[in-house]
């Protein structure tokens, strides 16, 4: 048998390799050909599908890199397509909202959709919302917006409403607006068509807001620079007015960072025609109040000027409290001196004016009832003013001094007396003539255009009597001497106001108005009164300062003795309103003045109790100054004087009159004012 060669085998085993190897390359030059293929491919439906933007595109943000194209991908799977799928996922880039913000965003949302059929409901609604988000700002930032912010070239950015839409819910909207850009640029106007409902006022529905900031001055928003906490203190948030429901007048596109400036002069310009005189305020607590109709005009400065302090929730308690149907029923008190000893009588602690007091407060029973006609509408004020200018045109053009001036003024002050029917033209008479004074430098006849105001319409605030104090003092020697009494007697009524109002600044300006006038008049009596004052104002002022830097209130004690303590001794012993501060030392750390405040808040109408409260208060007196033990001892010496008359004449009654005897040889000057029931005030 013939062997076979294996050389055919070893052609038959070569043919099969190159055959498997020619397949396998063909497979991976095909897998890199797909694979090229689908790149392009992917690429140009990316293209396809990809829009050009219809608005400026927001800034980049750092947590979207940019997408790679899928030929740098080390995987690309041929059946994904990678960069579909990532334009899908808006989850990935959207900011994440705190869920309280998210909910106040579902609230706005149920609200547009459902809005109640009431206008002011849905305008209060509206605004409870904003003032909760606005207190959360306000607390994250630990300020109060300013009305305007700008940059470093002066142009004007974006203002409070757009820095609020994320505590609104509304993070994905606020990313869109180029903040550091004016608020007018391109990209920022596009915007304002996405408008949230929650700016809307219920009477329109277009890119325009009536809920604008109150700023200026005297308020706590300021024009263009944010107010810090601690300059207003967190314990008067309540009291601090800043966003308001202004007229369609006033009204902007809610991305214009321009509000409603405040004018004392005219506290409701701008406000009240929406809600038949009542206007919606949100304080910088958050907390939405409706101010009605029936506040005054003072009242009204007094709430939105930040110094004053003005609780706008007690209107309602205090004009049930000052009602004349109460005023009539109030029983008449017998005078104490003829009172018997024996006659059992309710003693109700009074509040007193301080050590010298300089005069009653403002508002007087002379005021009371007088009804006052509204401030005219400032439209009709100007129209008016422009037909008086073109009837005194000859003694406008000539009023190029200041006698001329002067005179022009008083001109326009005797006019004025004649437009008893025509009230806009009247009030427009006797401002041109409170202007024409000021220019004239005359404050007398400034203040009789002032009075002729403030006897006809609701013009009597405290800060524009402040004004014109502060430009008669400056121009004292051009005053008749005797017109120079009307001004000292104004400034001391706005002194007790200010003094009745913790309002120091105010107070250290009235003191030198007031010794102006003095001095002007040679009345030394006032110049030592003033002085002894001073002093005494200087250690309230202390005191106070204290009780703010903690935040304590004045209106109820705390679980904080010290803090009681801190309080009562400054409403009793430096304010002498000893109903307020009473139950402050009751609850006080100081055990003896804790004592006798819990013993004279029993109100006991016997002599023998009597006496032993000022015996109380008498032994009380260490560790204070002597300015506070003064006040201590004279609180003794009323009960004192009080209780006598109804002592046996025992060992008790004695001591009762020695004490008596040794106050007023402590106090040669010092008076001890009665003990009166139910009344409201006594003075020295």
């Amino acid at each position: 048998m013939i062997p076979l060669s294996p050389r055919p085998y070893f052609v038959l085993l070569l043919l099969l390799a190159l055959l498997h190897g020619g397949c396998s390359c063909s497979s991976d030059a095909e897998r890199r050909m797909n694979a090229v293929s689908f790149s392009r491919s992917s690429d140009d439906e990316e293209e396809e599908e990809t829009p050009p933007p219809k608005t400026p595109a927001p800034k980049p943000k750092a947590a979207n890199p940019p997408k790679k194209p899928a030929a740098e991908t080390k995987k690309p799977a041929p059946t994904t397509k990678q960069p579909a799928t990532a334009e899908a996922m808006p989850a990935e880039t959207t900011p994440a909202i705190d869920p309280k913000y998210a909910g106040r965003r579902e609230r706005i949302e149920r609200l547009a959709q459902n809005p109640p059929a009431d206008k002011a409901a849905e305008a209060q609604a509206k605004l409870e919302i904003i003032g909760e988000a606005l207190a959360d700002m306000i607390t994250d930032k630990g300020e109060i917006p300013g009305a305007v912010r700008k940059d470093s070239r002066g142009n004007t950015l974006l203002g409070w409403r757009i820095d609020l839409l994320p505590y609104l819910g509304y993070q994905d909207l606020y990313d869109q607006f180029a903040l550091d850009k004016p608020w007018n640029d391109k990209q920022n106007l596009a915007l304002a068509k996405k408008i949230p409902a929650v700016y809307q006022s219920p009477e329109r529905r277009d890119e325009a807001t009536n809920f604008l900031m109150a700023f200026g001055p005297t308020c706590a928003a300021r024009a263009s620079s944010p107010t810090s906490l601690e300059t207003v203190g967190r314990r008067s948030l309540g009291t601090i007015p800043l966003v308001v429901e202004a007229d369609d007048a006033m009204s902007v596109s809610w991305v214009k960072p321009f509000d409603l400036e405040f004018n004392p002069a005219a506290p409701r310009e701008g406000m009240g025609q929406l809600r038949n005189g009542s206007i919606y305020v949100i304080t910088a607590d958050g907390e939405t109040h409706l101010v009605p109709a029936s506040v005054t005009p003072t009242e009204m400065t007094d709430f939105f000027v930040l110094a004053n302090g003005f609780d706008i929730r007690k209107v309602g308690a205090d004009s049930a409290a000052t009602a004349p149907t109460n005023v009539a029923a109030a029983p008449t008190m017998p005078d104490p001196g003829q009172v018997a000893a024996s006659t059992p009588v309710k003693m109700t602690p009074t509040r007193q004016a301080p050590a010298g007091d300089l005069g009653p407060a403002l508002g007087s029973k002379e005021s009371l009832g007088v009804q006052k006609l509204p401030i005219p509408d400032p439209k009709l004020t100007e129209i008016a003013e422009t037909r008086i200018r073109e009837i005194f045109s000859n003694e406008f053009r000539v009023a190029d001094s200041d006698n001329r001036q002067a005179e022009l003024a008083k001109m326009l002050v005797d006019s004025g007396k004649k437009l008893g029917d025509d009230p806009v033209q009247q009030f427009a008479m006797y401002s041109l003539a409170y202007q024409m004074a000021q220019k004239g430098k005359a404050p007398a006849t400034a203040k009789d255009a002032f009075d002729a105001l403030n006897s006809q319409f609701e013009f009597d605030t405290v800060n524009q009597q402040l004004q014109l104090l502060r430009f008669a003092s400056q121009n004292v020697a051009r005053i008749p001497p005797q017109r120079k009494e009307e001004f000292k007697q104004l400034a001391i009524q706005i002194w007790q106001v200010s003094y009745d109002r913790n309002n120091f600044k105010a107070i250290d300006e009235l003191f030198t108005i007031i010794e102006t006038f003095a001095r002007s008049q040679n009345d030394g009596a006032m110049v030592q009164r003033i002085a002894a004052l001073r002093d005494e104002v200087t250690e309230a002022r202390k005191v106070y300062s204290d009780i703010e830097a903690q935040f304590l209130s004045l209106e109820r004690p705390s679980f904080n003795p010290d803090g009681n303590l801190l309080v009562g001794r400054y409403l009793c012993l430096h304010r002498n309103q000893w109903d307020k501060g009473l139950p402050f030392l009751a609850k006080s750390s100081n055990q003896n003045l804790k004592d006798a405040a819990l013993l004279e808040l029993e109100i006991p109408t016997t002599p023998t109790l009597q006496a032993e409260i000022g015996d109380m208060w008498w032994k009380a007196t260490s560790g204070f100054n002597p300015l506070e033990k003064k006040r201590i001892q004279r609180r003794a010496a009323q009960w004192y004087q009080t209780a006598i008359g109804g002592l046996p004449n025992n060992i008790e009654r004695i001591k009762t009159q020695r004490n008596l005897e040794e106050f007023k040889k402590l106090y040669p000057n010092e008076k001890i004012p009665p003990l009166t029931a139910n009344a409201e005030t006594a003075r020295r």
